[in-house]
């Protein structure tokens, strides 16, 4: 799905990064990312497939590391990333996400910011 002309996948992208990062979001950063979540235009599946499909593959082992990354991740790194990705609907990443493999330390912050985007429902 096409994002509107003044929000770019790639914003998305690095927005949503921040969820996987080895700290906690602020309330203000949470209300930040559900604004640009908002912006993006992109609703339900479309929204849930940017997230389990298109980050967690990439940033899903960020949880995992001892040492993990805190301040941020390279924009140019993921995005190449998460290119590569895009528009592929592997099984192997659908089942990790909903298994928590990738998403499970990220996933309370990303009901949240669905939450503070769309209301009650997150969608």
């Amino acid at each position: 799905m096409a994002l509107p002309p003044d929000v770019r996948r790639e914003d998305l992208w690095c927005a949503l990064s921040d969820l996987w990062l080895d700290t906690e979001l602020s309330d203000e950063r949470l209300r930040e990312l559900a604004e640009i979540v908002r912006q993006s235009g992109l609703r339900g599946r479309a929204l849930e497939d940017v997230f389990e499909l298109e980050l967690a593959p990439i940033l899903g082992g960020n949880h995992h590391s001892p040492a993990g990354e805190w301040e941020g991740f390279d924009p140019e790194w993921l995005c190449t990333r998460a290119r590569a990705l895009e528009g592929k609907r592997r099984v192997r990443h659908r089942v990790a996400a909903w298994l928590g493999l990738t998403t499970y330390a990220a996933r309370p912050a990303w009901n949240r910011v669905k939450q503070l985007a769309f209301g009650s429902g997150g969608s």
